[in-house]
């Protein structure tokens, strides 16, 4: 272990920098502020998280694909601005930024995969769950060709069109196939982490459960947050800083930084994601009976919905 910065990290976190400036200035007023800031934020702290392990494990995996993952990130935002500020200025390029940042997601996803699947050894349980790998990253890039070449992914353009549709190819199936392939891998990356989990030992088995409290928090709180998504603003941020989850207990998981702590921290959120819950059910609860009553538009619903969820 060195824990030394060398030239790969300082250039890795050079480019993530420029990356994410460039996307901040040229995105700045095009989009919600808080977009454009937390996942600016976000692809910055992937990437200083792997240089730490990177650092400290100069031979494991884990380091690096948080890296990438860090670095795809930040070139996708980078892309993002270019298409917003281009599409108002006339800039060239346009429908090219375009496409990658809205195509790049699925590459990520097969990233993550592989990521679970080396936690925190950099290695795999054993050879066999090397096709989950390979799984992910057929469905990566049949999704992405599909998602790429189909006349209806359109509205994620910032035109309304996807100028790179091909008409007559299967799109919408060979998205639908890869996204599907993807998420099973997703699932059993996931799986492998708890097989793991039950053969450790000592610390991996503490890094396991770190890395586990992140992936649980960071998939669970976006969808349970939902279904205030319209009626509570201020819930949509939050989902974005819930992805911060992942990458903060993999680097505590992997830097052993008062690692023994985490059963009491498991704990304590369980409970605290249990008492949020109820307070979200009461008041989507709410707001549809007295929605029903008074009008979904009605300032007295969103007051009464307020209130219960308050007390």
């Amino acid at each position: 272990m060195t824990g030394r910065l060398d030239a790969r990290h300082v250039l890795l976190l050079a480019l993530t920098l420029t990356c994410e400036a460039f996307a901040v200035i040229t995105s700045w007023g095009l989009e919600p502020y808080w977009d454009t800031v937390i996942y600016a934020a976000f692809s910055l702290a992937l990437v200083v998280v792997g240089v730490l392990i990177a650092t400290h494990h100069p031979r494991n995996a884990v380091g690096w694909l948080f890296c990438a993952n860090g670095v795809v990130s930040a070139l996708s935002d980078a892309a993002q601005g270019w298409a917003l500020r281009g599409h108002e200025e006339g800039w060239p390029g346009v429908n090219l930024a375009d496409l990658m940042a809205t195509s790049v997601w699925l590459t990520l996803g097969a990233v993550a995969v592989v990521t679970f699947l080396l936690f925190p050894s950099g290695h795999l349980i054993t050879r066999g769950w090397a096709w989950v790998g390979a799984l992910a990253i057929v469905g990566s890039s049949l999704g992405t060709a599909g998602w790429v070449l189909s006349p209806t992914s359109g509205e994620a353009f910032i035109g309304g069109k996807n100028p790179y549709a091909v008409t007559g190819f299967p799109g919408d199936a060979a998205y639908f196939m890869g996204l599907s392939a993807l998420a099973a891998a997703l699932l059993l990356s996931v799986a492998s982490i708890v097989v793991r989990l039950r053969r450790a030992e000592a610390v991996e088995r503490q890094q396991l459960k770190w890395f586990l409290l992140g992936a649980v928090l960071a998939a669970a709180i976006p969808p349970a947050l939902a279904p205030l998504w319209f009626s509570v603003p201020a819930v949509r941020p939050v989902t974005a800083l819930a992805l911060f989850a992942l990458p903060v207990t993999a680097g505590i998981a992997m830097l052993r930084y008062r690692l023994y702590d985490i059963d009491l921290i498991i704990s304590r959120t369980v409970l605290y994601s249990l008492v949020t819950a109820l307070v979200a059910a009461g008041y989507v609860v709410t707001a549809l009976v007295l929605g029903v009553f008074l009008g979904r538009g009605s300032g007295w619903t969103t007051a009464g919905a307020t209130l219960v969820a308050a007390s």
